[in-house]
């Protein structure tokens, strides 16, 4: 006799009186075993690592059981609730101990004073942070002008330099998307 879990009881409302059914003369049950219990190879074959070859002709008659996926989600055996006991017990980082990622390099400081010195005429220190705007217009007054006007932007990119050296404001202490200058 084997396990059939479609088949219907007569005591289908009465428990108490329901008893599984039997395989063997032993009274082994039929019931499927708990898929979070261990299994051991010796549960399933009797004797070495793999089972008997079928032979010829023969009904194989056995099946492929299920995987143990372990402990279910809640039935952690210590640990905090809903935390499986094997993940790393991490304090949370406080905010501020690792320097923030940029997904581009940071500008320097020293670099943009170096070019607004020597190139500043022509703009060039705003390209280099990324403000192509303000880059176009001190180059075109520079060119267009035939250097005639060149010592306004000299003057502006005086000005500049000295700006991105020591303020704090955002507009000089940041390149053109907004990433802090080094």
């Amino acid at each position: 006799m084997s396990y059939d879990p479609m088949q219907q009881s007569n005591n289908e409302g009465n428990d108490a009186s329901w008893q599984p059914p039997v395989t063997s003369s032993s009274g082994e049950s039929a019931v499927p075993p708990n898929p979070i219990e261990p299994r051991y190879e010796s549960d399933y074959y009797s004797g070495g690592q793999y089972p008997p070859p079928a032979q010829p002709g023969a009904v194989v008659t056995h099946q492929q059981q299920p995987y143990d996926y372990g402990p279910q989600p809640g039935n952690y055996p210590s640990g905090t609730p809903g935390t499986p006991s094997y993940a790393p017990q991490v304090a949370p980082v406080p905010y501020g101990q690792y320097p923030p990622y940029y997904p581009f390099p940071q500008k320097s400081r020293a670099v943009v004073a170096v070019l607004a010195f020597f190139f500043g005429v022509f703009g060039i220190h705003n390209f280099y942070v990324g403000r192509s705007g303000i880059g176009i217009a001190q180059l075109l007054i520079t060119l267009l002008s035939l250097f005639l006007l060149s010592w306004v932007s000299g003057i502006w990119a005086f000005v500049e330099m000295i700006l991105y050296l020591v303020s704090t404001n955002p507009r000089w202490s940041t390149d053109g998307r907004g990433i802090p200058l080094s």
